[in-house]
């Protein structure tokens, strides 16, 4: 029991994982169990000391000892066994009760996310059709002062016009050594009032780090409808939030994709 107990506890407090995955099911019902047994036994024992010293003086005194019934030994046996059967039965509904909890718990979290997410998606066909010429040069890879504060007043409106408040970004093909840079407004939290030189975000990548995301942006600029999966983090997406994006084009070409992504927490 000792043992037990200690490996429990190493096993769920420490989180060093000792125990196989099929005992960690039962690990604490069990230690539950035998703990609430073994305060039984010393309240038994307890007992036994008494009777030991009652029917010691019951003999000095000449009190004859009654015969133990047999019956008697039956009907503590069996409640010996309803007992642990109540209390495994009481665990298996506070389980039950627990797994249906949270998969109402997840189904709610599902229900919102695709809600926020067809927010975003209905907003996209008005965010694209934003992008006039006169930020262009920032998209192609011709920026100055006058198309970058163009691009970072537009996307800053994006963000605070949209419902759910998302954070908006761009990303666009660039020159190398380079592949793609992540525009962006910087996070006003932390700068209310930024340089002029940081009035737009830069971000460069080399590359794409996940092979998902490098083959789902490289199918993207080349005109493709695509989805990515829930629960998929990379250097631009993030589907752990609810998001949505739409192509910015330059006559047929896809010159940069443009990301709405929900910074409201769902749980």
């Amino acid at each position: 029991m000792i043992v037990g107990v200690i490996l429990w506890t190493t096993d769920e407090v420490l989180n060093w994982n000792i125990l196989p995955d099929w005992i960690d099911a039962y690990a604490q019902l069990l230690v539950i169990i035998f703990s609430i047994l073994a305060g039984f036994a010393v309240v038994i024992s307890l007992m036994c000391g008494f009777s030991i010293i009652a029917e010691s003086a019951a003999e000095r005194a000449g009190i004859p000892n009654p015969p133990t019934s047999r019956r008697l030994r039956v009907l503590v046996s069996l409640g010996c066994i309803l007992a642990l059967t109540f209390m495994f039965g009481l665990h298996k509904i506070d389980q039950h009760r627990q797994n249906k909890r949270i998969a109402r718990q997840r189904e709610e979290h599902k229900q919102r996310y695709y809600k926020h997410q067809g927010i975003l998606k209905a907003r996209i066909p008005g965010v694209v059709a934003g992008f006039m010429p006169d930020v262009l040069p920032s998209l192609l890879g011709r920026p100055s002062g006058a198309s970058d504060a163009a691009l970072a007043q537009l996307l800053n409106a994006v963000h605070i016009s949209t419902p759910l408040a998302p954070t908006v970004s761009v990303i666009i093909p660039v020159e190398s050594p380079y592949q793609y840079c992540i525009l962006k407004v910087p996070d006003r939290n932390r700068h209310p009032r930024p340089p002029e030189s940081e009035i737009l975000s830069r971000d460069y990548l080399i590359d794409l780090p996940k092979v998902w995301e490098r083959n789902t942006i490289g199918a993207l600029f080349k005109g493709k409808e695509l989805t990515v999966p829930h629960s998929r983090r990379g250097a631009f997406f993030d589907t752990w939030q609810p998001s949505a994006w739409g192509y910015i084009r330059d006559g047929e070409d896809v010159i940069g994709i443009v990301m709405l992504r929900s910074t409201e927490r769902l749980n």
